[in-house]
């Protein structure tokens, strides 16, 4: 992750969340994130849905939600440092996202799943079932965290520390491991 383009800038109580959405990459499970940000929307109004990566201006979004469109590499540290999680959902290979997140301080919100857990292992790292009510019910939580100022910095600074080799390595191991079981 490039540290020198995703920093811990906005130290004050952020109520804003993050999902990159995109529709046409199945992996990504956008239909199954905007089922549990529609929860957010009808329990928290007050909380700004960010939307990334892909113009859903055409899209049937029920709820109340900033369209960023494809934004610019150069602006998604601006949109994070206004977020305290970002919801992060995959169905098959891990991206850097919640690490991205993590430098500009935001909690990231992964689908709990050996294919996301097993790759990179965070404390930081809420991981969730695959249900709108848990992934919306964690997000408020982590929204309302009396203590998430500190907590961001601690997340953006455990980014620094984290050694990219080791994950890189059980990537690697893990991905062995699933080669050798699926033969």
């Amino acid at each position: 992750v490039d540290t020198s383009r995703y920093t811990y800038s906005n130290t004050a109580p952020r109520k804003g969340i993050v999902f990159y959405a995109r529709p046409p990459t199945p992996p990504g499970a956008t239909e199954f994130g905007l089922l549990a940000l529609s929860e957010i929307g009808r329990l928290r109004p007050d909380i700004t849905i960010n939307l990334v990566g892909w113009d859903m201006s055409g899209y049937d979004v029920p709820f109340a939600h900033v369209n960023h469109k494809a934004v610019d590499i150069s602006k998604l540290d601006e949109i994070y440092n206004r977020c305290a999680a970002g919801l992060v959902l995959s169905l098959t290979n891990m991206s850097l996202l919640p690490m991205e997140l993590m430098a500009s301080g935001v909690v990231p919100v992964v689908n709990d799943a050996p294919n996301t857990r097993g790759v990179f292992d965070s404390p930081y790292v809420e991981y969730v079932p695959m249900s709108p009510k848990a992934i919306a019910e964690r997000i408020i939580s982590i929204v309302d965290r009396a203590d998430a100022v500190a907590h961001g910095a601690r997340i953006s600074g455990s980014v620094g520390e984290t050694n990219w080799s080791d994950t890189a390595s059980t990537f690697i191991e893990s991905f062995a491991t699933a080669m050798r079981t699926a033969l």
